[in-house]
């Protein structure tokens, strides 16, 4: 007996825009894929049963539906294209059942976020299946997380292919930690060594000194990025924090390669230069993108008494070329001074 095609459900209205793209072709692996992940995402730990080829599979899956994530709740795909593109990167078995148990495993796994106007939890993944006879995956997202996904304004541009291709228990997640850091502007992430293990998802009782965790986890992984700085996007310098003789803190530090510096300048948003007002002699006014985008940048703080700030301070600095993006600049380093120190360093204006 066939089976009834699934209809999608109707999504909800008013999703966010992104505010970035991929780039490449995913199923290509001579063009290079981008995948412009929501930063705080990224950046988390997820819960539940999730390992590093389900990082892997979970972010093609999104990749494969970027598109129409704001258009249907379904998805296809073949699985015999899933199976290839990871055999080519080797970065998955031969075969798709691996597909089906990463898939229970990212249904079992979760991601819990908090911010200054909710906290939530959400499922990776809804739902998947496969047809036997075609060989076609249809896998769902949840609202929830169609909408954090969409929502980028703040985003780690992870290189798919280059992610897939890495071995070793804990690599991708040190991978997607440091690219969270390469787009501040002081690219610097410093963290203890059991906030390291927690954003590694290290299992408790495992590796718990810096020489088994630097030997298993960290130095295996470094290596592969700093093997190929190109495809990887960025060089990464690893310095452990002593206090009296034992190690404290790792402090990581990431350089962006030239040709990565490059793409992004091709790939980098516009945001539209201020207008000059006709009434005053030289003062300008800030489009109301800016305004929305700085609101985004710091949550919580008052943007147009920020203007104020922001104003007398580049009156006494050389003229920005991009007045807009530089007042939303500074309301986010004002954002993250307010939160204090500790935990990622990301500088003020």
């Amino acid at each position: 007996m066939s089976k009834t095609p699934l209809k999608p459900r109707k999504l909800p209205p008013n999703l966010p825009k992104p505010a970035a793209h991929p780039s490449g072709e995913l199923m290509d692996t001579s063009k290079p894929y981008t995948l412009p992940l929501n930063k705080e995402i990224s950046l988390s730990r997820c819960i539940g049963p999730y390992t590093e080829v389900d990082r892997k599979l979970w972010a093609t899956l999104v990749a494969h539906a970027w598109d129409d994530l704001d258009k249907t709740s379904v998805h296809e795909v073949q699985a015999q294209d899933i199976a290839r593109l990871f055999r080519e990167l080797k970065g998955g078995e031969n075969g798709s059942a691996w597909i089906m148990t990463s898939a229970r495993r990212l249904r079992m796994s979760g991601l819990d976020w908090q911010d200054h106007e909710e906290e939530g939890t959400v499922a990776l993944l809804s739902g998947l299946k496969i047809n036997k006879v075609t060989g076609t995956i249809y896998y769902q997202f949840s609202d929830f997380l169609i909408e954090r996904l969409l929502d980028n304004q703040r985003f780690s541009r992870l290189r798919l292919h280059f992610m897939i291709g890495l071995s070793g228990k804990y690599s991708v997640s040190l991978y997607m930690l440091l690219e969270g850091a390469a787009n501040l502007r002081r690219p610097i992430i410093e963290l203890t060594i059991d906030e390291l293990r927690d954003r590694l998802s290290v299992p408790n009782g495992k590796l718990e000194k810096w020489f088994d965790l630097n030997r298993f986890a960290i130095d295996p992984a470094l290596n592969q990025i700093n093997d190929n700085p190109i495809a990887a996007g960025f060089s990464v310098a690893c310095e452990p924090i002593l206090k009296g003789r034992k190690v404290e803190r790792v402090r990581f530090t990431v350089t962006k390669s030239a040709q990565r510096l490059t793409d992004e300048t091709a790939l980098k948003p516009k945001i539209p230069r201020p207008r000059k007002t006709p009434n005053d002699s030289g003062a300008f006014v800030l489009p109301t993108s800016a305004y929305e985008q700085a609101k985004k940048a710091a949550p919580g703080l008052d943007v147009y008494y920020l203007e104020t700030e922001w104003r007398n301070w580049i009156a006494k600095k050389p003229p920005a070329d991009n007045l807009a993006g530089a007042f939303v600049e500074f309301c986010r380093g004002k954002y993250q001074g307010s939160k204090g120190a500790g935990g990622l360093s990301r500088g003020m204006p």
